[in-house]
Parts: C-alpha cells; sequence; structure tokens
C-alpha cells in the first residue's frame, strides 16, 4: 500500500469507533496512567514499566491497528472490483 493511494486516505477507523474510543481518549488515558503511576508511588520501578505498557498500547491501538483496517478494507474493495468476494471460512 502506497502512502499517496487515495483509496488509503479515505479509510478511517476513527469514524467507526465511539467517542469514548478515539485517538485523543486514548492518549489522554495513557498520560493520565503514567502521571497517576507517578503521583501515587514516586518510583521508577513502577512508573517505568507503566509507560512502557502504554506505549505498547499506543503503538497497537493507533499505528498498527489503524494501518491494518485500512489494507482489509482495500483488500475487501479490490475484491468487490474484481466481482465477488472472498470466500468465507476456507
Amino acid at each position: 500500500m502506497e502512502a499517496g493511494d487515495a483509496s488509503f486516505l479515505e479509510v478511517s477507523v476513527w469514524d467507526e469507533k465511539p467517542p469514548w474510543c478515539q485517538p485523543w481518549t486514548i492518549v489522554t488515558t495513557g498520560v493520565s496512567g503514567v502521571a497517576a503511576s507517578w503521583a501515587l508511588f514516586h518510583t521508577p520501578f513502577l512508573t517505568v514499566p507503566a509507560t512502557g505498557l502504554v506505549l505498547l498500547w499506543w503503538k497497537v491501538f493507533l499505528v498498527d491497528y489503524p494501518l491494518m483496517y485500512a489494507e482489509y478494507v482495500r483488500q475487501e474493495r479490490a475484491g468487490a472490483a474484481a466481482g465477488g468476494r472472498r470466500e468465507e471460512g476456507g
């Protein structure tokens, strides 16, 4: 998939998600979790792993998942344009 592909630009997983599952809420929740960890415990032994988990969560839900969704939609559109859907279940 090319970054300049117009079909890629049209597809947004966030259009399908409810308000509580938008990028700004994911980022706000992650920042709040890390800040709460530091405010409550004042120790890097808990805050650093919490930060690592938040960064992993952000990568999965803010980077990987939207790309996989866009690729899925692109493949479905290509299949529909080719004259039919792929058979489900093999």
